[in-house]
């Protein structure tokens, strides 16, 4: 079976022939970017911030775009000339490297990326990529957080949804880790390529049939790393962090680390150094990460006011709201909301 997936893959959907419309479309991507960038005052580079409205054509929920910066195929005008500079956005990535490898850069990760791993970027994390020479070719697959929440919580879908995946216990990281590692299997890779050539392509129902691939993506996502489970990986949580850790995103609006004590029948100082130990978070922090996740999802899907979205989210009070989404994301939830709708 391995054998003949890398036949198909060898021989049926090689990239190349897609390669100048990758480049071509991703160079008036970067132009719709640094003119939207204008409206709102800012650079690109000063924004640190990527708007999903330059990136997905209209009634787009998935797309495909080529990374071109630090390569031969992009304008040396359009790369930044101060180093990696931090970016985030509202939308899940992934990261395809046909060719070559990059360097990840987080604030307090750096690590490298070749043709063998596939790299899922959680919304919000703060992150760039640096290549590691000019022939580099690395395809960037993003997909709406508002649509991928729509499609995954489907409940014959509940055991693929974006929450599970990253809470799941054979994943062995935080509820707010930014980012997860998936190894190049010939299955999945002959997916990635499918959703690329369908994506370039364009034929009707192109959406559509992205829709389905995705679905198959993330199945096999899922079953890898159930594999890894079921073979003992070292790094999984422990069963009762995983309650733990899926109890406070549950009631992150209004749990207090002595409720969750009293639930799960620890001390609350037991417990609290056990979510730090395990996640690398304090308790308050990962509450704090959630509220801010869903307040986006609120100022960017409903039509809520400042006001309804602090009360839903468990603030009491909106100034001190406005202050640590200013200090989460560089601006104010209003600023925010109008900038992406």
């Amino acid at each position: 079976m391995k054998n003949d997936l890398d036949c198909i893959l060898k021989h049926s959907i090689q990239l190349e022939p897609y390669l100048e419309t990758a480049v071509t479309e991703s160079i008036e991507y970067l132009k719709r970017v640094f003119e939207y960038n204008k409206l709102i005052g800012k650079t690109y580079f000063e924004s640190k911030q990527v708007f999903s409205k330059p990136l997905f054509l209209k009634e787009e929920n998935i797309a495909v775009s080529l990374h071109i910066l630090d390569t031969k195929y992009c304008d040396g005008k359009m790369n930044p000339d101060s180093g990696p500079v931090l970016h985030h956005h509202d939308f899940y990535e992934v990261n395809y490297i046909y060719k070559g490898g990059v360097t990840n850069y987080l604030p307090n990760t750096v690590f490298h990326q070749d043709e063998g791993q596939i790299l899922l970027m959680n919304p919000y994390a703060q992150h760039t990529v640096q290549t590691d020479d000019e022939d580099t070719l690395l395809f960037n697959i993003v997909i709406k957080q508002g649509f991928s929440a729509t499609i995954l919580n489907n409940p014959a879908l509940n055991n693929l949804s974006v929450a599970n995946l990253f809470l799941d216990t054979s994943l062995g990281m935080s509820p707010i880790q930014p980012y997860l590692i998936f190894q190049n299997e010939p299955e999945i890779q002959l997916i990635l390529h499918q959703m690329i050539v369908e994506y370039y392509q364009r034929q009707p129902y192109y959406q559509q049939r992205l829709y389905a691939k995705f679905i198959d993506l993330w199945s096999m996502f899922a079953r890898q790393k159930n594999r890894e489970r079921q073979q003992g990986d070292k790094s999984n949580y422990p069963e009762n962090m995983v309650e733990i850790l899926n109890f406070i995103r549950e009631h992150y609006a209004d749990v207090t680390l002595n409720d969750l004590s009293k639930r799960f029948g620890y001390s609350t100082h037991h417990l609290s150094l056990n979510i730090q130990k395990h996640t690398g978070y304090k308790f308050n922090e990962i509450v704090s990460k959630f509220k801010m996740q869903n307040a986006i999802t609120y100022l960017l899907y409903t039509e809520y006011s400042l006001n309804e979205i602090v009360d839903l989210i468990g603030y009491k009070d909106v100034g001190y709201f406005i202050k640590m989404f200013r200090k989460n994301f560089g601006i104010s939830p209003i600023a925010y909301r109008n900038q992406h709708k």
